[in-house]
């Protein structure tokens, strides 16, 4: 078995000031569907998450190449800045996530139903599959670690890659049913930008001067932003459309804006050079949620065309699959069609999704064929 190769990029800054390779994940509804679609569900959710995983697996490829590619190349610089154009992926999971557990909240709800879904859809498929690529590394002699090492890997999400994810996706689960109360009261959209930019301030610097937790990127009060986003759109669920619109005059220019700022510092970052990372936390922040509100609007721009949405909300239902599945392909795409050696790096870069994608998707859909989907992937019906 060909060894995991780990298709982050950066280094331990990154990771304190949560500088990531994204990665996705999705909601309980969102990312654990199997193709069923509920009646009430608005179609253009279902294309969101489909760009959300193809953006997933791009970035995990571009950080592959990147790997094999000579640093502060022109082809290295164009990975570079690709990852962190596609680094939308986590607030826009997020944001979906929540505006539907957000809209849920605002009714009756059993709190022991949302904690199953916690555990057995969120938490049981992050440990299944963390302790598989830890014994896959481990075997391969990719690491040399103690039983306590391995339970902390796990614990603070390090257990491989873009598993992460799935941690603050299960800490989200748990904590918004506690603001179930403040959800039915409906606060105005003010009162949420206020609430959201404050509390991104104050747990900023809680951790800069007091927690300085190194894997600030595994707790959720460092997504503070996204999660605004989207208690913002499902407090009023049947106006999303409207409020996107309304949205894209300031997300466009901002997005803009902020992504100038932010990729120079990313690149100073990566160089290892002095950075702000006030600015550089600032400017990720705001270009990530602006520009995922703008691939929201793109979704809904493409679900009214059914040939073009069709491809996209396949592949959003099974985007557990996909998540958990391409880190594993990408590992055998790049050891036995290597970019470079045997296809030249611009063929690699659309070959390797064109490959992982639909072989994810093949292998979801003879899993559920075979009812073997809760077992591996979890599942909550």
């Amino acid at each position: 078995m060909g060894q995991l190769a780990n298709f982050q990029s950066g280094n331990d800054w990154n990771e304190r000031e949560g500088f990531h390779a994204l990665h996705t994940s999705e909601s309980v509804e969102i990312l654990l569907s199997e193709g069923e679609k509920p009646k009430n569900r608005l179609e253009f959710l279902d294309v969101f998450r489909g760009i959300g995983i193809l953006a997933t697996v791009e970035i995990h490829v571009c950080g592959a190449l990147m790997s094999a590619t000579s640093k502060q190349s022109p082809e290295w610089l164009f990975l570079f800045t690709a990852t962190r154009a596609l680094l939308f992926a986590v607030p826009a999971f997020l944001i979906l996530t929540t505006l539907l557990q957000v809209n849920k909240l605002q009714r009756p709800f059993k709190l022991g139903d949302v904690m199953k879904k916690a555990v057995f859809g969120i938490a049981y498929p992050y440990l299944l599959w963390s302790m598989a690529y830890l014994f896959i590394a481990y075997k391969n002699h990719q690491i040399h670690t103690t039983p306590i090492q391995v339970l902390l890997n796990i614990l603070f999400g390090k257990a491989y890659g873009s598993l992460y994810f799935l941690r603050i996706l299960f800490q989200l689960m748990v904590l918004l049913p506690l603001f179930a109360p403040i959800f039915r009261k409906k606060p105005s959209g003010i009162s949420i930008v206020t609430a959201t930019v404050l509390s991104t301030l104050a747990f900023y610097a809680l951790n800069r001067f007091a927690l300085r937790i190194n894997a600030i990127g595994s707790v959720i009060f460092w997504y503070i932003p996204g999660i605004g986003a989207g208690i913002w759109l499902g407090l009023k669920m049947k106006e999303i459309p409207e409020n996107l619109k309304k949205a894209a005059h300031w997300a466009a220019p901002i997005a803009i804006v902020s992504f100038c700022f932010y990729l120079p510092l990313s690149i100073q970052a990566i160089k290892n050079l002095p950075v702000d990372t006030f600015h550089f936390q600032i400017a990720e922040w705001t270009y990530t949620v602006c520009a995922s509100l703008l691939a929201l609007l793109l979704a809904a721009a493409l679900a009214k065309n059914a040939s073009l949405s069709k491809g996209l909300q396949i592949l959003g239902a099974s985007s557990m699959q996909i998540y958990l599945l391409h880190p594993f392909l990408l590992n055998y795409a790049v050891r036995f069609l290597p970019s470079g050696r045997i296809i030249p790096f611009w063929l690699a870069l659309l070959l390797y999704p064109l490959l992982i994608v639909p072989t994810c998707f093949g292998i979801a859909f003879i899993c559920r064929k075979l009812k073997l989907s809760q077992i591996l992937f979890g599942r909550v019906e």
